[in-house]
């Protein structure tokens, strides 16, 4: 089975084992836990609109709690308040930390991937508030790994989202800084991030109409290399990629790993 084009980060694998048995019982937790989460965004929302008006200079540990639970929030499995932290505000907000430094970044990258995650209206009001060239900046040039894994999931769920914005992606230049994370991963063999950017390769393929030819054979040679790791959730993104590929170029997948 393929593997999604949109998850939550982390993907709520646990969930099941947390939730009421009886389904009763459970949806009524779930709309308790959603109107809840939504009840709280106003308050965080402006607590964190003082700290960025005031040029990120006032305290910063209470703008990185916010902004963590805010995160906590946005990754409930049932009703995350995406529409009220958009309505909010907050999405410019996220995007201009991203450009800050410290666990804040890793924080509001997180946000953005969870607003994402929902539908193509919330991944477009993330694309046009200006996310994503702060964000490919993050997977190039980040120094932590987990803030430059946080910054290619957001991209992957928007790259799943639809073709549209997968070709936008494109055209922004994704798909070099995403094979670049991957050969860096690789190299050094740091399995979860390598697994997440292979993740939004697949999903950089992804999607009908096909991406443009040209994108489509430079992710080949990189793709090719991935099948000689041993790791099968790995080799499952690559041959979903593969496959997408040959769906896309037709004959180009036969000779791309020479």
């Amino acid at each position: 089975e393929e593997p999604p084009a949109k998850s939550l980060f982390p993907p709520p694998a646990d969930a099941a084992a947390e939730e009421p048995t009886d389904p009763a019982a459970a949806a009524a937790d779930a709309v308790a836990n959603a109107c809840s989460a939504a009840a709280e965004v106003p308050r965080l929302a402006s607590i964190v609109h003082e700290y960025v008006r005031g040029g990120c200079c006032g305290d910063a540990a209470a703008a990185l709690s916010t902004v963590t639970r805010l995160r906590k929030l946005l990754s409930l499995s049932g009703g995350p308040p995406i529409d009220e932290c958009i309505s909010a505000g907050l999405v410019p907000v996220f995007i201009h930390l991203l450009g800050g430094a410290g666990a804040v970044v890793f924080e509001a990258a997180w946000c953005l991937t969870n607003i994402v995650s929902g539908t193509t209206d919330h991944a477009k009001a993330v694309v046009d508030a200006g996310a994503i060239p702060p964000l490919l900046n993050l997977v190039q040039t980040s120094p932590s790994v987990e803030t430059r894994e946080q910054a290619v999931w957001c991209l992957s769920n928007v790259a799943g989202d639809c073709a549209s914005l997968r070709d936008m992606l494109l055209g922004c230049g994704a798909l070099p800084s995403v094979l670049s994370m991957i050969e860096e991963m690789a190299t050094t063999s740091q399995m979860g991030p390598l697994r997440n950017a292979t993740w939004c390769l697949s999903n950089l393929v992804r999607n009908k109409p096909a991406p443009a030819l040209e994108h489509v054979e430079r992710a080949l040679p990189t793709l090719a290399k991935l099948l000689s790791l041993d790791d099968s959730e790995l080799m499952m993104d690559t041959m979903w990629a593969l496959s997408h590929v040959a769906e896309a170029g037709g004959g180009a997948a036969d000779g791309g790993g020479s």
